[in-house]
């Protein structure tokens, strides 16, 4: 059976280094939803914060559907964003039903740590970085179907990835 791997987490919380070290080494793809942002940032060229609200909203929805066409073709994914709509909930139920392996890893890590990672690193012009402000940790990741691991990313990266493919295995 083919499964889907779902990096989620807020911003900061190391989600999209896990999601790569992790797609490496098991050698199975990952779609990073700031990637795709990114790319249609710039094919539609993306001028404010509202365009990149809107664009980011289009990249999970474009996301969600290659990991679908992904799964249909019987192949794992990995996909990695922030998954904090109810919208993204709802599609993986949806994919639970429907008897798909669905994994989950909610990658967590203290505030302070997580507000130091947000500020700290290199932003695209698609964040719009200066017009965005730091957000708490208000969506119920419990809410998430499937198998989960939640996962405390202040732990070396090497022990994290280590009880990721365990995890998934």
């Amino acid at each position: 059976m083919n499964r889907v791997i779902v990096f989620c987490g807020l911003p900061g919380s190391g989600k999209t280094t896990l999601a790569t070290e992790v797609s490496c080494q098991m050698n199975i793809f990952c779609l990073h939803k700031d990637a795709v942002k990114k790319r249609l940032h710039g094919y539609l060229n993306g001028m404010s914060l509202d365009d990149s609200r809107k664009i980011g909203f289009h990249s999970i929805r474009l996301l969600i559907a290659l990991a679908d066409d992904a799964m249909k073709n019987g192949t794992d994914i990995i996909i990695e964003s922030t998954f904090n709509h109810p919208d993204n909930v709802e599609q993986f139920v949806k994919w639970v039903t429907e008897g798909r392996d669905v994994r989950v890893i909610v990658c967590r890590v203290d505030e302070e740590e997580r507000k130091r990672r947000f500020v700290s690193r290199p932003r695209h012009e698609a964040y719009h970085g200066t017009e965005r402000t730091f957000f708490e940790d208000i969506f119920d990741y419990g809410l998430m179907p499937g198998k989960k691991l939640l996962l405390d990313t202040a732990k070396p990266i090497g022990e994290s990835v280590e009880k990721i493919i365990k995890f998934l295995n």
